[in-house]
């Protein structure tokens, strides 16, 4: 549901952008920073609502549900969150954590990486920026707006099949910008599409993956770990990618990030299958018999 909810306000300020920056420029200020002026104050917003209205704060109802044993885990008194190099010990204990981390890494870079090219792409195909401005929109649908609609899937097949999914649609999405010339529409379009969807995939299951390893007072500090493993990902695709695509291109770039969504399936795979291969492994143990007794 907060995944869906950004869909408004991804929406709201595609539409504004364009009016945000005529405002900025008749204030003295140069074209398109208006934009930037415009989020940071929606930002302080969001943080004023945040501070405010989030009561009781959830850290805190989180410590009382674990200290009145409703976490699924029977435990002592609340135990205090772990540090965040007990968190990442935590994660890398677990190959399901592992796969987690990994699919949110893959989705967030492949994402990412397809997404930041593509209006040079377009605009090197003399593509209008209105064309562009359409793809984008797009491209949001597809992260944001289907998310309650995965995460039902989610509870109902479980993480595994929808981390599948998630490598299939980020690399059919990469693949298919990858082999789109710049004047194209649809190849960047439905890739973009299929991305922002992967994406949605990736991160809902992966964050479901997550948060079911561990009891309750684990969870916030083990899922802000795979979050910023996540967001620093993307951020290092997005400061690379207009390097990346000086040298191999945009169809270059986006077949390495076809590649990324194809990791992402053989280690969903290899984890899947080791992790039920470790549950059988006691009920096929036989019981020791001496020879020549």
């Amino acid at each position: 549901m907060i995944v869906w909810a950004t869909t408004f306000g991804s929406t709201a300020g595609s539409a504004v952008s364009g009016f945000a920056s005529e405002v900025g420029v008749a204030f003295g200020l140069p074209d398109k920073t208006g934009s930037y002026v415009f989020a940071g104050i929606m930002f302080l917003l969001a943080a004023a609502i945040i501070e405010v209205f989030l009561r009781p704060d959830p850290m805190h109802v989180a410590s009382e549900l674990s200290e009145n044993g409703h976490d699924g885990a029977s435990q002592e008194p609340a135990l205090p969150a772990p540090s965040t190099r007990e968190a990442i010990s935590l994660i890398w204990q677990r190959p399901e954590a592992r796969l987690a981390v990994l699919a949110m890494i893959v989705s967030q870079v492949t994402m990412v990486g397809v997404m930041a090219l593509t209006p040079l792409h377009m605009d090197e195909g003399g593509q209008s920026q209105s064309v562009i401005g359409y793809m984008m929109a797009f491209h949001i649908l597809g992260m944001y707006l289907f998310s309650p609609v995965v995460g039902r899937l989610t509870d109902r097949i479980g993480s595994y099949p929808m981390l599948f999914i998630a490598g299939g649609l980020c690399t059919w999405g990469a693949y298919w910008a990858a082999i789109t010339p710049p004047a194209g529409a649809l190849g960047v379009f439905m890739g973009n599409f299929l991305v922002g969807l992967g994406w949605c995939f990736g991160v809902v299951a992966a964050s479901n993956l997550m948060v079911a390893l561990y009891p309750l007072h684990q969870r916030v500090s083990v899922q802000g770990v795979g979050d910023f493993a996540m967001l620093a990902s993307g951020a290092v695709a997005g400061l690379s990618s207009g390097a990346l695509y000086s040298v191999f291109q945009y169809s270059g770039v986006n077949y390495a990030n076809a590649l990324f969504g194809v990791a992402l399936i053989l280690a969903t795979f290899l984890t899947y299958t080791g992790v039920r291969r470790s549950m059988r492994r006691p009920q096929h143990q036989q019981p020791a018999v001496a020879v020549g007794g």
